[in-house]
This record gives structure tokens, sequence and C-alpha cells, in this order.
């Protein structure tokens, strides 16, 4: 079961793919990534405002880790691979391949999903409508279309809390050794997953203190695979900025850590522009469970929740704590699974005593909810709406407090504004007419078909079939691929479903 959920997510990502190349972080994620292959350097030769980047010796570095950086290899060798083929669409697959690996991750954390929630004591079919769930209607949708870091982060702590959780128990050093590789791994995608690792192994030792050298060895293996990858991390380091601990943030952004804290609670738990719950509003189901997966099993809930405020109590305190121009809290996107994981066990329980029509209703309307906010967020990249937020505001109105409005403001909260572009993508009418923002603005810039009428759907394979030369033939090749995938994928989970429970899943 979990190679299949892991192909229908995979091929339903890549036949959504983006349109867009990569912008931003994953822009310099991915020309390190070809820096890497074609020069065998991390430097890079591009422009883009200089906190991207890190200087040392009049050279310029991507500022991020490598641990991103080496998912996507793969798809770049891919990428040179192909385009080297006779009447290959090469402008069209440079925008494409990019966004392979993050489509790759997000559907391999979904697959690990359903592993995880069985041991939790969902059964079959639980755990599969609950990874399908986490793959279609939360905001890893959403990260799963941009080579950033967040789908990789997602599959990486889900694993750290799925190796924690069996090493406390049964400490292998097999067991270790990948518990290792996954901590390193972790912190060379961002050094501020240290918090989640500690926390990992503090449970590891107190929870399986009883059980005496077998741990020990599981703990050395795990540190003697850890170690050198915490090397490679400061070596990179040092390479960037010349000292081993400076990551070159604090030089691109300034002082990181000056938020008041109070505004990050209020964003992350009710603002409609980065509350989880707005954007995945399916996760409420991990919340109404985490009461009975406490009683289930303490410690494991505790290890669940020490993860989960590792990585969102720091955040608070972080000056760009809501993530820059995105779409929803993507800081929180890891958390998506560990928040969702109580509604395994909780909802089997349910079903086990006969659910309720208000129940089961209530759970249809937040998975319909929840799969609409992924649509729309899929429809356009993002920064469309957010420059058509920041031309709003009045002459002389500091561009950086328009995009903040967007955050905390509803009429200009990006989910309504994506349901306002698609609703004039699809239909036409007057743009003015049912502007979100028009009861609370007084400023509607004159232009505002100009910049509209230009921003196109997100979805890559209309633009194939309009291109000339092989690009039709491509996506047609392309796309039937996918849909046998979802084929082949969707009839084994109907015929496994169909097994008795104590078959294999």
């Amino acid at each position: 079961m979990k190679v299949r959920i892991f192909c229908l997510l995979a091929c339903v990502y890549l036949a959504f793919a983006e349109l867009e190349p990569p912008w931003a972080d994953g822009k310099i994620m991915w020309e390190t990534a070809k820096a890497l292959v074609d020069k065998q350097t991390l430097q890079l030769d591009m422009g883009g405002p200089s906190f991207f980047f890190t200087f040392r010796d009049g050279k310029k570095y991507g500022l991020y880790p490598l641990g991103n950086v080496i998912t996507l290899l793969p798809a770049y060798l891919a990428e040179k691979a192909l385009t080297a083929l006779p009447k290959a669409p090469v402008a069209l697959l440079r925008v494409y391949m990019p966004h392979v690996a993050p489509s790759l991750l997000a559907a391999a954390a979904c697959a690990l999903f359903f592993a995880v929630a069985q041991r939790e004591g969902a059964r079959r079919r639980v755990a599969l409508w609950l990874s399908l769930a986490l793959g279609l209607q939360t905001l890893l949708v959403i990260y799963a279309r941009v080579p950033w870091s967040e789908a990789l982060q997602t599959l990486l702590l889900l694993l750290l809390f799925e190796r924690a959780s069996a090493l406390a128990v049964t400490p292998t050093v097999l067991g270790g050794l990948v518990a290792g590789l996954v901590c390193g791994w972790l912190v060379n995608t961002k050094l501020y997953n240290l918090l989640p690792v500690a926390v990992a192994g503090i449970y590891v030792v107190w929870q399986g203190r009883a059980l005496g050298r077998p741990l020990w060895r599981a703990v050395g293996a795990a540190t003697a695979v850890f170690v050198p990858l915490g090397f490679a991390m400061l070596a990179n380091n040092r390479v960037k900025t010349g000292t081993w601990f400076d990551t070159g943030y604090s030089a691109a952004g300034g002082e990181l850590w000056t938020a008041a804290g109070y505004d990050a609670v209020f964003g992350y738990l009710v603002s409609p522009g980065r509350s989880f719950l707005v954007y995945s509003p399916i996760l409420l189901l991990g919340l109404l469970g985490l009461p009975a997966y406490f009683r289930r099993d303490r410690g494991r809930a505790l290890l669940l929740v020490g993860l989960c405020l590792s990585l969102f109590l720091p955040y608070l305190k972080f000056r760009s704590w809501y993530g820059g121009q995105c779409w929803g809290p993507r800081y929180l996107v890891p958390l998506t699974p560990l928040l969702l994981l109580p509604a395994a066990p909780w909802m089997q329980s349910v079903f086990d005593q006969g659910i309720k029509r208000l129940a089961l209703a209530g759970i249809a309307v937040l998975s319909a909810t929840s799969q609409a906010v992924q649509v729309l967020g899929c429809a356009f990249y993002w920064d469309h709406y957010i420059r058509i937020a920041q031309n709003l505001r009045a002459p002389g109105t500091d561009e950086a407090l328009a995009y903040v409005a967007t955050v905390f403001i509803p009429e200009l909260s990006p989910v309504p504004g994506h349901l306002w572009m698609l609703k004039h993508k699809l239909w036409d009418g007057d743009l003015a007419a049912d502007m979100p923002w028009r009861r609370i603005l007084t400023h509607v810039p004159p232009n505002i078909a100009a910049i509209f009428d230009p921003i196109p759907i997100d979805v890559w394979f209309p633009t194939w079939f309009r291109s000339p030369g092989a690009a039709p033939t491509w996506a047609a090749i392309m796309l039937g691929l996918f849909a046998a995938g979802v084929g082949w994928a969707a009839w084994g989970m109907r015929k496994r479903l169909r097994k008795p429970e104590s078959q294999r899943a």
C-alpha cells in the first residue's frame, strides 16, 4: 500500500506541477545544485537581492545549507539527460524539472505517514484516508510544487519521530544508523533543526534507559553517522562565511530574533493570512484526537508535542516568522504530519464505536474545505496576488507594510484573493465589482486589469500544448504516464482494501 500511495500522489503532483520556474529560495538552491554538477563548486554567478547570498573573498554563495540542494541533484541530472534528447522541449523542461524533487519527497512523506498511522492503531482504511488527506488536503500540497526545503523537512521530521519511537522500544544498530542519517540530514537542511534532534535524542535515552547495552549501541551508531554530517554542515559554513559557526543569516538579514512574540502567536493560530487551521482545516482532526493520544501513550505523545514545540516556539521570536512572501505558514509545514497523526487512533476508535451522521458530516465539511483551499493555492503562484495587494497601497505607503496587511486583514488574505482571481479567470466579469477588499480600501489601482490579465493558471501542461514543435507530444506522453500511475495505484489500493486486515498492507 505504501508504494501505491507514493505512486498516486507523486503522479498527481507531477501532473499538476507549477508552470512557474523556481523563484527566491528555490531558485538559489536549484542554481547551487547546477553549480555543483556543472562546475564542482558552490559559487554562484547570478543576480538577485543580497539577502539570498553570503559573500567571502569576492565570491558569492547561496545562503542556504546543502541538505535540500543534494535532493535536487538527481532532478538536475535527469534534466540534462532529457534535454539532450532529439526534439526535446529544452526551455520547458528546464522550468519543469526543478519541481520533481519536492513532489517525490512530499509523496514519500505521505507513504511513511500511512505506516506510522497504522503503528498508532489505525487500520488500513483509516490510515489510507488520512495519508491521502495529508497529501491532498493540507499545506503540504503547495510546497510539493516548489523546490524549497519544506517538503524535505516534512519527510525528515516524520522520519525522526518514527525512528525515535522505534529506537526507544527496540534499539538496533541499523536503526541507529538510519536515525543518525535522518538527524544529520535535518541539520544540513536547516541548522535550527538541532532543536528537534535534541528532543528526539532525549526521548530515546530516557524512554529506553532500562534497555542497557542495545540502546547504547544504537545511540553510538547514530552518533557515528551524525557527527560527520554535522561536520559537513560546519564545513559548509566555513567555505561560505570564513567561520565554522556563522551560517550567514545574520549578515544577510541583520538581527533575526527581535519579534514581539504575540504577533506570531496570533498569526499562526487565528490570523487570516497565516493560521495553519485556515490553510489546512483538516488538521483540526489531529487536535481533536490529541487528548486520546495522550491517554493512549503519554511518552510518545510527549515526543510528538516536544518536536512540534521545538519548531514552533522559537519562531515566535523570529523577525520574519510569517516566512516572507509565501502561501500560508510555511515554517509550520514540516509539522503537518505530526499535527494530523493523533487523528489516526482517535478516528479509528470513533469508527469502531459507530460514527454518528453529524460527526461524519463534520469530517466531510473539513475535508471539502481543506481541499478547496489547496486548489486555490495551486491555482496561482502566490507572488501574483501579493503583487496585486501591494499595488493597492496608497502612494507613499511602505511596501512591506502592505504585504503584512495580507497576513492580518481578512479582506486582504490570499485565500479570498485567490478565489476572486480564479473566478475571473474562469468567468469574465467586472474585476472591481467583487474585489474582496472593496469595503475597506478607497485606493484601487487604475491598472488592475493590466496587472491581472497576464497572470496564468499555475499548471504546466496548457503551455506545453500551446507550444510549437514536439512539446505537445511530450506533454501528452507525460500526462499519459501520470494517468497510468494514478490508475495503477488506485486499482491496487482498492484491491488491498478488500483483503482481510491481518494481511500485509
